[in-house]
C-alpha cells in the first residue's frame, strides 16, 4: 500500500514536468490567442477613433471655409454697390478722365483693400477691360469667363486658386468677382484678390491636437491629376506646384472611386506612405479636402504595446498576468487621455462657436434686425426677442413654428414670399430675400424686408438649418413712396417749363430774323439818299473851291456835309455787314495763306496815313514761316481795323509794333498748333474794367470816345470774323501803357503757302 501510493507520487511528480510544459504551452497559446484577439480589437477600436477625429476635423475646417467664403462674399456684394457703384458709373460714362472723381473712387477702394486685407482691387467694364484699381492690373483674359458669367447671372463668382507674379516672385491667389450693379444692371465688375497665405492657409493647417504626421490637404482635380492648393506639411514644394496623377492607391485618386465625403480606409498619400483619411468637398467650389495621419503614428502605441507583450511572454508565464494588466492600465489611462483631450478641445470649440453666435446675433439684433433660426427637420423656428418686438409682440406672444409665421404676413404677400423661399431652399437662388407686409400686435401692418440661407444641408443636399434676419423698412417704403410724388411732380414741372422756354426760344428767333429783315431792309434804304447827299455835298466841295475867299464859308459847310455822310455810310455799311455775319449769310473761302504777307497787305493800305502822323510800323517780331487757313479778305479786314484804331488813338511820331508767335490752341478740349498775333500802340489805352466791353456792339473805351471816329461796331465784326476762323481776340493793357489787341488762331503746318 505504501509502495503503491509512493509509486503514484513519483509517477506524478516525474510527470509534472511535462504537464507543466504542457500546461505552460496550452497557456502560452492561450495567451498569445487572447493577445492576437485583443490586440485586433483594439486596433479596431483605436482605428474607430482615429477615424472619428478625422471626420470631425474635416467637418470642422469644411463648415469653416464655407463660413469664410459666405463672409467674403457678403462683403464683395456690401462694397460693390451703393455709392461706390454709383461714383464709378457715373466717372466711367464721364469719359474716365482725372478728376477729383477718379481720386475719390481710388481712395474707397483703398480703404476697403486695407480694412479688410484685400491684396488688390480691380474694377472692370461690361467688355472685361480693366477701368480701375488699387494695384497691378489683373489679368483680364484669365477672369473674362468669370466677370461675363457674373455680369449675366449677377451673382458672385469664386476666382479659384492660380498663380501670379508678385514683387517676391511666383504666389497664390484666389478671388471673388462680384457684378457692378447700377439700377438694377450690370455695368461691369469687381475682382477682389485675396492672398490665402493671410486668410485660408492658417485655417487649413491648424490642427486641434498635436500630432507628427496629421495633416488637411486642399486640392482640386484637374483633367487626369490631383494639384495640391496649400502648403504640404511633408514638402518644401509651394502651393499648386505638386502634381501627382490619379492613382486608386493613392488617397486623392481613391475618391474618385468611393465619392467625394466619406472615409477612405488605407490608402496612400502623396509620399506613398500608407494613411487613414477622411474626404470631403468644400460647398460652392471646385476644391476637396482630405484630412489624415500616417498609420504608423495611429497606431503607435498599439504596436510598442503588442511589443512588450510578446517580450512579457518571452520572459515567463509569471510576468504575463501582470504586463497584461499593466498594458491594459496603460492603454486605457491612454485612451481616457485622448478622449478628455478631445473632449476639452471640442467644448472649447463648443464654446468658441457659442461666443461667436451670440456676438453675431448681439451684432444683428443691436443693429434694430431681428433673427430667426430654422431647424427643417424638426420644423421649430427660433424668433429672436427682437424679432418679435419688431411688431409689438411679446415674447410669449409668438410661438416656435412656421404657423406663427404665415400668420403674421399679409395673405397677399404669403404666396411669393413661400414661392421665393422654396426656391431657395431647391438651391436655385443662393440667398432667400423677400419684402412683405407684416401684422403688428395692433391689427396695422409693417413693411419687413426678410433675407435668409441655409447653412446646413445633408448627404443627399436636402436643407437642415436656415439663418435669416429680419430688417423693418417702414420708413425706407415711405420715403420712397414721397419720393415718387415729388419725381411725378417735377416730371410736371419741367414738362411745362420746357414748353414755355421752346414757345419763348421761337418768339425770340421770330424777333431776331424780324429785327434781321428790319435792319438789312432799312440800311438798303439809307444807302440810296445817302449816297445823293454825299455826291451832292462833294460837287459842291468842288465847284466852291475854284470861287475864292468869298466862298471859304460855304467850302467849309460842304465838307462837313461830306464827313457826315461819310461817317453815316461808314456806318451802314458795318450794321450790314455785322447782321450778315450773325445771319451766317457770308460765305468764306478758306485757303493756305503765309501769315507776313497777310499782315504786309494790310500795312501797305495804312502806310501812307501813319506817315502823315509820323507813326513807324514796327513788323520785327513777325515770324515768316507761320501758314494760317483763312478767308484772306477778312482776315485783311480785322488786321486793318486793328492798325487803324492804333494809328487813330496813337500820338504822333509814336509806334505801333506788329508781332507773332506760335501757341497751344484750346479747341473744344483738344489741344492744337495755333499762332498768336499782336497788335501793340502807345496810345492811351484800355481801362481794365472795359478790355472785354470794348468788344460789344456801339461801346468804346471811355478812354478813347472822343467823338471823333468809330462807330462801336469795327471790334465786334473783328470778333465774328475770328471766332468763325476756331480762334479768338482779346484786349490787354501793358504794365508799361498803351493798349494791346491780341488774336489767335489755328496754324497750318504745311510749306505750300497761296499769296
Amino acid at each position: 500500500m505504501e509502495f503503491s501510493t509512493t509509486r503514484s507520487i513519483g509517477e506524478n511528480l516525474a510527470g509534472f514536468p511535462h504537464r507543466l510544459a504542457l500546461l505552460f504551452v496550452v497557456i502560452s497559446l492561450f495567451i498569445m490567442a487572447t493577445a492576437g484577439v485583443v490586440y485586433l480589437s483594439l486596433r479596431d477600436n483605436i482605428r474607430d477613433n482615429i477615424e472619428s477625429d478625422l471626420t470631425s476635423v474635416a467637418e470642422l475646417k469644411t463648415n469653416q471655409i464655407v463660413s469664410w467664403l459666405n463672409g467674403r462674399y457678403s462683403d464683395a456684394r456690401i462694397h460693390s454697390s451703393g455709392a461706390l457703384a454709383e461714383m464709378i458709373a457715373r466717372w466711367s460714362a464721364e469719359g474716365q478722365r482725372p478728376g477729383k472723381l477718379k481720386d475719390s473712387i481710388v481712395k474707397r477702394l483703398n480703404d476697403i483693400s486695407r480694412t479688410y486685407d484685400y491684396n488688390n482691387i480691380v474694377v472692370f467694364d461690361q467688355a472685361g477691360h480693366t477701368l480701375i484699381g488699387t494695384g497691378e492690373a489683373s489679368s483680364e483674359e484669365h477672369h473674362l469667363p468669370l466677370i461675363l458669367k457674373a455680369m449675366s447671372s449677377r451673382k458672385p463668382q469664386l476666382v479659384t486658386f492660380h498663380l501670379q507674379p508678385s514683387p517676391t516672385g511666383i504666389r497664390s491667389s484666389l478671388g471673388i468677382i462680384q457684378p457692378l450693379m447700377v439700377d438694377g444692371k450690370p455695368q461691369g465688375a469687381f475682382l477682389y484678390e485675396i492672398d490665402p497665405d493671410k486668410h485660408l492657409y492658417p485655417m487649413i493647417q491648424s490642427w486641434p491636437n498635436k500630432k507628427r504626421s496629421a495633416e488637411t490637404l486642399l486640392f482640386q482635380i484637374e483633367g487626369d491629376h490631383v494639384v495640391f492648393l496649400n502648403k504640404l506639411r511633408h514638402s518644401s514644394k509651394p502651393p499648386m506646384t505638386m502634381r501627382i496623377s490619379l492613382d486608386p492607391r493613392v488617397c486623392s485618386g481613391k475618391i474618385m472611386q468611393g465619392g467625394l465625403r466619406g472615409l477612405l480606409g488605407s490608402c496612400l498619400d502623396y509620399r506613398g506612405v500608407p494613411q487613414l483619411a477622411y474626404a470631403t468637398e468644400i460647398r460652392g467650389t471646385p476644391w476637396m479636402m482630405i484630412a489624415k495621419i500616417d498609420e504608423s503614428e495611429a497606431f503607435s502605441t498599439i504596436r510598442q504595446l503588442a511589443m512588450t507583450a510578446g517580450i512579457t511572454l518571452m520572459l515567463g508565464l509569471v510576468f504575463v498576468g501582470g504586463l497584461l494588466e499593466l498594458w491594459r492600465r496603460q492603454f486605457l489611462g491612454r485612451q481616457r487621455e485622448m478622449r478628455l483631450a478631445i473632449d476639452l478641445q471640442q467644448e472649447r470649440a463648443n464654446k468658441l462657436l457659442l461666443e461667436s453666435e451670440q456676438r453675431w446675433q448681439f451684432a444683428l439684433e443691436g443693429a434694430g434686425d431681428g433673427v430667426w433660426d430654422w431647424d427643417i427637420r424638426s420644423g421649430k423656428v427660433y424668433f429672436s426677442p427682437r424679432w418679435k418686438s419688431m411688431a409689438g409682440y411679446e415674447i410669449e406672444d409668438i410661438g416656435d413654428t412656421l404657423t406663427e409665421w404665415e400668420k403674421c404676413v399679409h395673405p397677399d404677400d404669403l404666396p411669393e414670399c413661400k414661392a421665393e423661399l422654396d426656391r431657395h431652399l431647391r438651391g436655385e437662388v443662393a440667398v432667400y430675400q423677400r419684402e412683405f407686409r407684416m401684422r403688428c400686435k395692433d391689427g396695422q401692418y409693417k413693411w419687413m424686408l426678410e433675407r435668409g440661407k441655409v447653412t446646413e444641408r445633408d448627404d443627399t443636399c436636402q436643407p437642415v438649418r436656415m439663418i435669416g434676419t429680419m430688417t423693418d423698412i417702414s420708413d425706407l417704403k415711405g420715403i420712397q413712396e414721397e419720393l415718387a410724388g415729388h419725381r411725378d411732380r417735377l416730371q410736371d414741372m419741367v414738362a411745362e417749363r420746357t414748353t414755355e422756354l421752346l414757345k419763348a426760344k421761337n418768339a425770340a428767333e421770330q424777333a431776331s430774323e424780324a429785327k434781321s429783315v428790319f435792319l438789312t431792309n432799312m440800311t438798303h434804304e439809307f444807302r440810296t439818299p445817302l449816297h445823293a447827299i454825299i455826291s451832292f455835298s462833294r460837287l459842291g466841295v468842288e465847284k466852291t473851291r475854284g470861287m475864292g475867299e468869298a466862298a471859304g464859308r460855304l467850302l467849309q459847310f460842304f465838307t462837313r456835309i461830306e464827313q457826315s455822310g461819310d461817317r453815316l455810310m461808314k456806318l451802314l455799311n458795318d450794321l450790314l455787314h455785322l447782321s450778315s455775319l450773325e445771319g451766317g449769310k457770308i460765305v468764306y473761302s478758306m485757303h493756305t495763306y503765309g501769315l507776313r504777307p497777310l499782315v504786309e497787305s494790310a500795312l501797305q493800305e495804312l502806310r501812307l496815313l501813319a506817315e502823315s502822323r509820323n507813326i513807324r510800323l514796327d513788323t520785327s517780331g513777325l515770324q515768316t514761316d507761320l501758314n494760317v487757313e483763312c478767308d484772306a479778305q477778312r482776315i485783311r479786314q480785322v488786321l486793318a481795323n486793328l492798325l487803324l484804331n492804333a494809328i487813330r488813338y496813337s500820338a504822333d511820331g509814336g509806334t505801333i509794333s506788329v508781332a507773332s508767335h506760335p501757341i497751344n490752341l484750346d479747341t473744344g478740349g483738344a489741344s492744337r498748333p495755333g499762332v498768336a498775333i499782336t497788335v501793340r500802340d502807345e496810345g492811351v489805352g484800355i481801362p481794365e474794367a472795359e478790355l472785354e466791353k470794348v468788344f460789344d456792339k456801339f461801346e468804346q473805351s471811355s478812354a478813347t470816345r472822343t467823338g471823333a471816329g468809330g462807330t462801336g461796331l469795327g471790334l465786334p465784326i473783328c470778333r465774328e470774323i475770328i471766332e468763325h476762323h476756331g480762334g479768338r481776340i482779346f484786349a490787354t493793357r501793358p504794365p508799361e501803357g498803351g493798349a494791346c489787341l491780341n488774336i489767335e488762331i489755328p496754324l497750318v503746318q504745311s510749306l505750300e503757302t497761296v499769296s
